[in-house]
């Protein structure tokens, strides 16, 4: 062995031991050969298993590999952490509502293989207090139960479809309506009264009305109310002379008018309903 070769040798050897120290990993034989043009399977002849007894090494290098791969996967699987956080805290800055599914959607991964205890842990991250249908069950019925109280003193009933609205939960599989408002100590009632679902399609009628004579259309009639049973809600004239009959449906006697995402489906198609027959009128005109 030349005394060049020599030399180099312990200059690996030292570079090993640093790179170690630094990082917990021995650079590969790969890595080896491009810095110092050595090969460590032609030039020792113990091949690594020389070089690490030469450094003073306790391990093997099949031990070192697999703890490299541990590290490589550490590392990937931290930045893909990191990446799911900062997803996470920006959509809740705006006041966006996440579930598993749409994570794991957005990132293609399973979340408990990121996050042990699952979405809840994201929350607690975020320092963000999480939807009450992700705390316990009794938090949730002690939030629902105050819920109907408050409500009830305001002269509603809220049925199921507007609390699963606002804890985001289904509860029906779980316990009847009645027992929650027995819970709540409050006699569980249902107004049959058809004249609140009236009063509702007047105020809709107003409101269409209003769309319909910016368009340019003439309202001939309007007939809302059980003392005008039969006959369309309301009776449009549009440029051509021509008449037109309009149905207004209201549901839900204090569900909200409105078009937001968030609405659910039989509030949003009050007015999609109004928007779709305008859109269909002016294709055909």
């Amino acid at each position: 062995m030349t005394k060049n070769k020599k030399l180099l040798k312990r200059k690996l050897i030292s570079f090993l031991k640093k790179e170690y120290k630094k990082s917990g990993i021995v650079p590969s034989g790969r890595k080896i050969y491009d810095r110092f043009g050595i090969s460590v399977w032609s030039d020792f002849k113990g091949g690594l298993n020389e070089v690490y007894k030469l450094c003073g090494f306790n391990f093997s290098p099949q031990e070192n590999k697999q703890t490299s791969r541990k590290k490589f996967y550490l590392l990937k699987r931290n930045k893909k952490r990191k990446e799911i956080i900062e997803y996470f805290l920006q959509q809740i800055r705006k006041n966006k509502k996440l579930t598993v599914k749409i994570i794991q959607k957005k990132f293609s991964i399973e979340l408990t293989t990121y996050f042990p205890d699952g979405i809840k842990e994201l929350y607690k991250i975020a320092k963000t207090d999480p939807p009450v249908r992700l705390r316990d069950k009794k938090n949730l019925q002690k939030a629902i139960i105050r819920y109907i109280q408050s409500q009830v003193k305001n002269g509603f009933y809220p049925t199921y479809d507007e609390i699963r609205e606002k804890f985001q939960t289904n509860i029906r599989n779980s316990m009847s309506i009645r027992k929650l408002y027995q819970l709540a100590r409050v006699k569980y009632k249902r107004d049959p009264n058809p004249f609140l679902r009236y009063k509702k399609e007047r105020i809709l009628a107003q409101i269409t009305k209003k769309i319909f004579s910016k368009l340019g259309y003439k309202i001939k009639g309007i007939s809302i109310g059980p003392s005008k049973p039969k006959g369309p809600d309301l009776i449009i004239e549009d440029k051509e002379k021509r008449l037109i009959p309009v149905e207004i449906k209201a549901y839900q006697k204090f569900g909200k008018i409105g078009s937001g995402k968030n609405s659910l489906s039989y509030f949003r198609n009050e007015i999609l309903q109004v928007k779709r027959y305008i859109k269909n009128r002016c294709h055909k005109m």
